[in-house]
């Protein structure tokens, strides 16, 4: 405590009188309304899918979450090229298209899923490198340019990977 400072106990309110919340306005008690209904909706559907069919819940819910964490890995990624290179990269995505495409490659060709990631990082780093070197770094800070060059690539990239693996979905065997 400080001079001249009254003491203060480390809780203003009396333990027995806490409140856990308490909505201030008509809008906080409105979105409290609704934000529990929500929550009943959510829950009462998803102990009916559950009870329907648990198995096909689960899965749609895990391959939900790998979702969100693809889109985590790219939204990253362009939070660090943005943010704080401050370089202008459109091209982004197809980078890691054909970086899934070459680990699905490796990973097919030599039976190993580690490999296979391993030789997409490499190869998607060596590319990213090259790109930097021969593309971007003449016309650092052209925001436009740098935009207009790395969506050109983005598309080249996106058609090269279609014309040579097609437009079906593969999957990757663990």
């Amino acid at each position: 405590q400080t001079a001249g400072m009254p003491a203060r106990s480390s809780s203003a309110i009396p333990s027995a009188r806490r409140q856990f919340w308490r909505p201030q306005t008509v809008t906080d008690a409105l979105s409290a309304i609704a934000v529990v209904a929500v929550v009943v909706f959510v829950l009462q559907f998803v102990v009916r899918k559950v009870s329907t069919d648990a198995t096909q819940f689960v899965t749609i819910a895990l391959n939900g979450l790998t979702l969100g964490a693809l889109y985590f890995l790219v939204a990253s990624g362009f939070t660090l090229i943005f943010g704080l290179m401050r370089v202008t990269n459109m091209a982004h995505g197809a980078f890691y298209l054909l970086g899934g495409y070459i680990g699905y490659e490796v990973s097919e060709r030599t039976g190993n899923w580690y490999l296979g990631v391993l030789a997409a990082t490499v190869a998607i780093a060596g590319l990213g490198a090259a790109v930097q070197q021969v593309l971007l770094r003449r016309i650092q800070g052209q925001d436009l340019r740098e935009a207009l060059i790395t969506i050109g690539l983005a598309i080249v990239i996106a058609d090269q990977c279609l014309s040579y693996w097609g437009g079906s979905p593969r999957d990757i065997i663990v």
